[in-house]
């Protein structure tokens, strides 16, 4: 005749509850390469114009120009 045997089994604990208060769901808007370079380019464009159209400040004005838009995007 067989004998039973009791096994022991655990349960698993479930996750702790997550306050929907302090975890907002934040969607990023997601652009092409293509899109962000054109949004760039614009964005230099006004820069050049704001600071009165200087020569020479190209490469200056087009990195803030991509910091300006990187940071609009990464608040979405």
């Amino acid at each position: 005749m067989a004998v039973k045997t009791k096994t022991k089994t655990t349960r698993k604990k479930a996750d702790a509850p997550v306050d929907k208060k302090t975890t907002p769901k934040i969607k990023k808007s997601v652009i092409s390469a293509d899109e962000f370079a054109q949004f760039v380019g614009k964005r230099a464009y006004f820069i050049w114009q704001e600071q009165g159209q200087p020569q020479g400040n190209d490469f200056n004005i087009w990195l803030q120009a991509e910091l300006d838009i990187a940071a609009q995007y990464s608040k979405k």
